[in-house]
């Protein structure tokens, strides 16, 4: 014998065919009350509007790239992939590009780091570049009671690094 859909089996699958005929609609109905937007000028970016700015220097990608007239300069200069140890601090981070340029990003010549903590003077240090957070361990600027095993770290130090030395603690 034939076994029938109960009553409460009836209005569950009339409850799912419900919700996914008001998804299926308000997906359509929400594509077609913004179409006209993507087709407006407020949104359609002319020929006329796009820029080239010349990247060169310490960077992966050197070369031409295109952006939108008003776009920020670092915004171009990051889609060239600066290296390690390029000056990007000398580009406002302010600056909008009106006009084709072309941008020289030099290489730094010291890094800065702030140390604190178990530091004798605790405050800003240029250091040269490639200086690694090991090196720190050999100078003396740091208290009797710092924990140096903590600077074993063989990396390079960046440039604005903040280095925290504890006493038997840790460094960030």
């Amino acid at each position: 014998m034939k076994e029938r859909i109960q009553l409460h089996e009836w209005f569950f699958l009339i409850a799912i065919f419900g919700i996914i005929l008001s998804l299926s609609l308000f997906s359509y109905f929400s594509s077609q009350n913004t179409s006209h937007l993507l087709d407006s000028e407020k949104f359609f970016i002319q020929e006329s509007e796009k820029i080239t700015i010349d990247i060169q220097g310490e960077v992966e990608k050197p070369g031409l790239y295109n952006v939108v007239k008003g776009s920020y300069l670092i915004e171009g200069v990051l889609r060239s992939k600066p290296k390690r140890f390029a000056n990007i601090d000398e580009i406002s981070k302010d600056k909008k590009i009106f006009e084709s340029m072309t941008v020289k990003i030099g290489i730094l010549e010291f890094v800065s780091i702030e140390l604190k903590g178990a530091v004798k003077k605790p405050g800003k240090f240029l250091l040269p570049i490639k200086t690694r957070l090991s090196d720190l361990a050999k100078m003396d600027i740091f208290l009797s009671d710092a924990n140096l095993l903590s600077l074993k770290s063989r990396r390079y130090l960046k440039n604005h690094e903040v280095v925290v030395v504890s006493c038997g603690g840790v460094v960030k």
